[in-house]
């Protein structure tokens, strides 16, 4: 073992000085209140990083002896440094306390113009308009199409303006000067097809106010007139469209949040959109919350990149940030649990972290960094998500139309996939998956050389009919665990079509196995286990989340589940 190599010898050895830490505070100068995320470095003898917890605390290890220059910085506040930090053998240099001002950014601008329909001159109105390059902001446009961006810092802008039932709009080299407002730019839209009719909104985290991604909204409209469906895309966004005149009944929904039904009937008129029909909804798990924080960089000169858009994932629960100036992101308010971690920005192509990234109660995952490399072509990237399950699709065909031209791509074991050296145009995608209804993504989708839009992210539902027809030798599987919560015993089921190894383990929010309930090859058929809520060891677990994950050759699903007592 390890203890076996150590010995009084070298534990005594002068050349090998044993580490020491610095720890500590950061708070609001104002508010007095704890700062969450904020990065702190130690340069010395040695160097080291820490970001602080959801109290405000932080501490650096392993620190060689001797004295530090340790600086404090956080998204929004003026950075701070405190010299001549000592650091002693094996001990913890206490105290060193940051108070931050607020400030410290860069005096922001802003773009406004307004949006308007190019048949007939009329104002659109809820269109989104979002502006990317050296920063990132969005608005929406109001009654009269009218719209500002406010906070951008000063630079060049390329400005998208979308809206249901039109082709999107776009202006290039939009300048924001620091102080200013840059006027006029304005868009006029070209209907995509006949008079749009139905209801379009915003589906967002109502604890946060961060938009909800592939969060399904259903009408529901009088008898005889049916009603339609829609999801969110990666800003909120839904647009359901098709319906008939009358009053409906519009819900929203989402994995890992509770369900909402609008409070009034929302009228539809004939050849009229029925915008801001927007949802807050409240996540199921607001008491158990940590976060995941790191840097973007340039893979080829290393340098941060500001204004990245960072995206984490998983059925029960999501969360996204931008980079500051210096390329540190913070995704806070996140469900302990692993997520998938991507990140994308302007003139790069997008990534997403090699391995499953956890986050636990009340801490902050560090360190999850990206190097970004750049980008001289246009194209699509996103990921495939399943509405029911909310697990990402592998192996979903993308086809992106420009035209007469298409392009096919896979989306890979993670969901992702990416359709790259596009030319500049208004391209359409379609998505096929076995087992799925086939399905074309609502928006119309403008592509400009160097440019990959990321973030794409079609929402496919099962088809129950290919379903059953599926050969039993089909890479076919699932899971369903019941009830949730639960008290004394948890039942998992199972179905696996073709002989396969099966794993099925649970974890706590921690990452640690909890307790091993499967290890074992399994032919085709429908199998079910119940968890009595103990560990490996017969000890009855303490109450809290915990997850179920089932694996067989090639396939993973995870489960939540919250067990109490």
């Amino acid at each position: 073992t390890i203890g076996l190599l150590i010995s009084p010898v070298f534990a005594q050895h002068d050349s090998i000085p044993e580490y020491g830490s610095i720890s500590g505070f950061v708070k609001d100068d104002n508010t007095g209140l704890p700062i969450l995320g904020a990065y702190i470095t130690a340069q010395g003898p040695g160097y080291g990083t820490a970001h602080t917890d959801s109290t405000g605390d932080y501490q650096i290890t392993n620190l060689e002896p001797g004295s530090y220059v340790v600086t404090a910085s956080a998204s929004g506040y003026e950075s701070a440094t405190i010299c001549s930090v000592i650091v002693f053998e094996g001990q913890d240099t206490p105290d060193v306390n940051f108070w931050l001002e607020p400030g410290g950014g860069p005096e922001y601008g802003s773009i406004s113009g307004f949006v308007k329909d190019d048949s007939t001159g009329l104002p659109i109105v809820g269109a989104h308009i979002i502006a990317q390059g050296s920063g990132w902001g969005d608005a929406y446009s109001d009654s009269g199409g009218i719209y500002q961006i406010t906070n951008l810092v000063e630079g060049s802008y390329v400005v998208e303006a979308t809206a249901p039932g039109y082709e999107p709009g776009l202006q290039c080299s939009v300048i924001v000067f620091a102080g200013q407002d840059t006027p006029d730019v304005n868009f006029w839209l070209h209907p995509s097809g006949g008079t749009p009719t139905g209801i379009s909104g915003c589906v967002t985290n109502a604890y946060n106010h961060q938009p909800i991604l592939g969060a399904l909204v259903t009408a529901l409209g009088p008898p005889g007139s049916g009603g339609g469906e829609a999801n969110t895309n990666f800003y909120g966004d839904y647009f359901i469209q098709d319906l008939s005149p009358g009053f409906y009944i519009v819900r929203a929904s989402a994995m890992g949040f509770e369900q909402s039904v609008y409070p009034e009937s929302v009228k539809v008129v004939e050849g009229q959109i029925t915008t801001d029909i927007d949802f807050a909804l409240v996540p199921l798990d607001t008491f158990e919350l940590g976060g995941i924080s790191g840097i973007i960089t340039d893979a080829t000169n290393g340098l941060p990149i500001p204004f990245a858009q960072v995206n984490a994932f998983n059925p029960y629960g999501q969360g996204q940030a931008y980079s500051d100036s210096v390329g540190l992101y913070l995704i806070n308010d996140l469900s302990a649990g692993p997520y998938v971690v991507r990140a994308t920005a302007s003139g790069y192509y997008p990534a997403t972290y090699p391995d499953s990234v956890w986050v636990n109660v009340g801490q902050i995952t560090p360190d999850i960094d990206f190097a970004l490399t750049p980008s001289d072509t246009g194209g699509i990237a996103g990921f495939v998500i399943d509405g029911e399950t909310g697990q990402t699709i592998s192996n979903a065909k993308i086809t992106a139309t420009l035209s007469t031209d298409t392009f096919q791509v896979e989306t890979n074991i993670l969901g992702d996939y990416l359709v790259d050296d596009l030319q500049h145009g208004i391209y359409h995608i379609d998505i096929q998956a076995p087992g799925y209804e086939s399905v074309s993504y609502l928006e119309a989708i403008l592509v400009q050389s160097g440019w990959i839009r990321s973030f794409i992210c079609p929402v496919l539902y099962p088809s129950y009919s290919v379903e059953e027809q599926t050969p039993p030798n089909a890479n076919r599987v699932s899971l369903h665990i019941y009830p949730c919560p639960f008290t004394n015993s948890l039942q998992i089921s199972f179905q696996v079509n073709k002989h396969t190894n099966v794993q099925l383990r649970v974890f706590d929010v921690t990452g640690r196995v909890a307790r091993n309930l499967l290890e074992s090859s399994f032919k085709s058929g429908s199998y079910s286990i119940t968890w009595n809520g103990k560990d490996n060891y017969g000890r009855t677990l303490p109450k809290g989340v915990y997850f179920c994950e089932f694996a067989t050759d090639d396939k993973r699903i995870i489960r939540k589940t919250i067990l109490v007592k």
